[in-house]
């Protein structure tokens, strides 16, 4: 469930509210309350946010072979976007017009 931030304009105090979308959308008529003076009073605020993905190394491992593996394909293909971000720039120079 989303996490969404608030602040009461009656006493400043911030707090989190773990709200649905559908809850969310509709959060004027929910009546949130303020977790320190119990006021109806808030306001929501913009952090920022961050998501934590738990994945085995074995995954993370598993995901940078494929990427390498597909831009050694491309790079083995002749792809020259591909062969300038390994290699840089200098690579446009060598196109053959």
């Amino acid at each position: 469930m989303p996490k969404y931030n608030f602040s009461c304009k009656d006493c400043l105090h911030n707090q989190e509210n773990h709200l649905s979308i559908s809850e969310y959308r509709d959060s004027k008529n929910i009546n949130l309350i303020c977790n320190s003076c119990r006021s109806k009073n808030l306001v929501r605020v913009f952090k920022n946010t961050y998501s934590n993905i738990d994945r085995s190394t074995e995954e993370i491992l598993a995901e940078i072979k494929s990427e390498v593996m597909s831009t050694v394909d491309k790079v083995k293909s002749g792809d020259i976007t591909a062969i300038s971000e390994v290699y840089g720039e200098e690579v446009n120079k060598l196109k053959v017009k």
